[in-house]
């Protein structure tokens, strides 16, 4: 499956305004200039909030009211029959398998706990572990492990996130807005080709740049210690210093 669109595409589709892709190290270098040369254009947040809703997949061209129920019956779709390759797959694995996907979207990021997600879904572990395997390859999760870990079948990851932000709003009446603001930097980043890894502080790290998501108000206690970072911040328009607009992360691919 293709990545979905980009905060940027999205915003060629709908604004019909044209934008140069951004790179993180002009983001580091020219963040202010960027998001006001952007702003300009267009009012970028209330276009980040659409985009976080309904606004991955080409398919909201259709109308945005039915988006979210179609994005689930694509889910349904993936689950119930592409997936269906996996031995001993069958009507009741797929079940299963929608509840792990449930679980995990009510507490994204989630970190797993295997041998628990065994038990509550009566599965085996290595079961577990090849469904999430799975879902990932089909762009329905993103996993997150620390540099240097492998990337076998039967790794733990340590943090699991559902792939885009449109999935937590078909799957949660409500999701949780720390939680948005992580999955779509994860997305954002790996659409855009980066090898990300979990770090032991902040929220993520890219080369050697740490990356630390939150609101407005976010400051940099988690990661003031280091010598290479950003504040992903959300609910602004342009930043200031180390602290940058998060959707500016949308213009990387």
């Amino acid at each position: 499956m293709l990545a979905g669109l980009s905060f940027r595409e999205f915003l060629q589709f709908t604004n019909h305004a044209e934008f140069e892709i951004i790179s993180v190290a002009e983001i580091i270098k020219n963040h202010r200039d960027l998001s006001r040369m952007i702003s300009d254009k267009l009012r970028p947040l209330p276009a980040f909030r659409k985009y976080l809703d309904v606004g991955y997949l080409p398919i909201f061209i259709e109308g945005e009211d039915s988006y979210l129920l179609k994005l689930n019956q694509i889910i349904n779709t993936i689950i119930d029959s592409d997936l269906a390759y996996i031995v001993s797959y069958n009507s009741g694995t797929a079940n299963k398998v929608k509840r792990l996907l449930g679980v995990i979207a009510e507490s994204v990021p989630f970190k797993p706990n295997i041998a628990a997600l065994a038990r509550k879904l009566d599965l085996s572990r290595d079961s577990v572990y090849q469904y999430i395997y799975q879902l990932k390859n089909a762009r329905l999760l993103n996993t997150l492990s620390s540099g240097g870990k492998g990337v076998s079948t039967l790794q733990k990851p340590d943090k699991i996130y559902l792939e885009n932000t449109n999935l937590a709003f078909a799957l949660k009446e409500q999701p949780d807005i720390g939680n948005i603001r992580e999955t779509f930097v994860l997305n954002q980043l790996l659409n855009a080709g980066m090898e990300v890894n979990s770090p032991n502080a902040g929220d993520f790290t890219i080369d050697e740049l740490t990356i630390e998501v939150g609101g407005r108000s976010k400051n940099t206690s988690q990661v003031k210690h280091l010598d290479n970072y950003l504040i992903a911040s959300d609910n602004i328009e342009t930043g200031g210093g180390n602290k940058v607009p998060i959707w500016l992360f949308g213009f990387l691919y």
